[in-house]
């Protein structure tokens, strides 16, 4: 059982009979934190819509995926893909933050029907963006970005990318 009492411009919180002391300005520090993540959760729907006129405007292309520079070409087809993550409020940059996930899809041969079979991850970036600012985040040793699938092997586990992620939070 919590009540609250103030006295003398400090407020006390109790729990189970045990007073203690909240100052103003923390309880308005949290306030004012929490506020800035319902600001940043109203952003959800123009970023998310940002990234879908991103995707619409993607074109299915055709290339040589042959990078050894011998041998014959070897076409593929792909196309460039992004996914909102998530978005959240930073204290650590005092700024609303959203992770993308950057994305080039392939299908095997240049016959394939795009309409059937799924789409392979080729190359998966995450790229940590300020949202106010719409400036990528260094994130990596200075780079703004983590490789997570490199030419369709994982790079990076997403359990140790979140762990740098979550140090925004």
């Amino acid at each position: 059982m919590a009540g609250c009492v103030a006295l003398g411009g400090v407020f006390y919180v109790t729990q189970a009979h045990r007073w203690q002391p909240v100052k103003i300005h923390e309880t308005s520090e949290i306030g004012d934190t929490f506020q800035k993540k319902i600001d940043c959760e109203k952003l959800t729907a123009s970023i998310s819509q940002k990234i879908q006129q991103h995707n619409d405007a993607q074109k299915v292309e055709t290339r040589d995926s042959n990078n050894s520079g011998e041998g014959a070409a070897v076409y593929n087809r792909y196309i460039e893909n992004s996914l909102l993550k998530e978005v959240f409020y930073s204290p650590k940059v005092n700024s609303c933050l959203y992770l993308e996930s950057r994305r080039t899809l392939v299908k095997r041969g240049v016959n394939v029907k795009l309409d059937e079979e799924d789409w392979s991850i080729s190359y998966e970036t995450w790229y940590l963006v300020d949202a106010l600012m719409d400036k990528e985040v260094e994130l990596n040793d200075g780079l703004p970005f983590l490789q997570i699938v490199n030419r369709g092997e994982v790079f990076s586990d997403e359990k140790e990318a979140n762990t740098i992620i979550d140090k925004y939070k």
